[in-house]
């Protein structure tokens, strides 16, 4: 019985919206390219929330284990021209830019699966 109503107050808090639900995000983020020495930060839409999983109390290699994350659905590229590059150097840095989200499992082959960490231009 605990485990049923521990079951529909999740469900009923996930329809609520009051829990931050796999969307896209405006962050900031740097770029740069060390043969131009400079870095400059710019706000790009990502990914992020919450998406619902289920950890087993009983690790076995005959289950796989498949953790869902909030990634990019559909995405596009945008590229931009990074300032105060020398003559020869590429001043051009691409990014992914996604059109919309959702919660799956994370594929290594094009995504970075890793935790999120802030990140800011460095000095050099």
């Amino acid at each position: 019985m605990d485990r049923v109503l521990l079951l529909v107050v999740m469900v009923c808090w996930t329809l609520s919206g009051v829990s931050p639900q796999c969307d896209m995000v405006n962050i900031s983020v740097p770029l740069e390219r060390e043969e131009c020495g400079k870095c400059i930060m710019i706000d790009v839409t990502s990914c992020a929330g919450f998406c619902l999983t289920q950890d087993h109390a009983y690790k076995s290699s005959l289950t796989p284990h498949v953790q869902h994350s909030c990634s990019f659905s559909e995405v596009t590229y945008k590229t931009v021209h990074l300032p105060d590059c020398p003559e020869g150097v590429d001043p051009t840095v691409t990014y992914p830019v996604p059109l919309s989200c959702k919660c799956h499992q994370c594929s290594v082959e094009s995504t970075d699966c890793s935790s999120f960490h802030m990140l800011t231009c460095q000095t050099h």
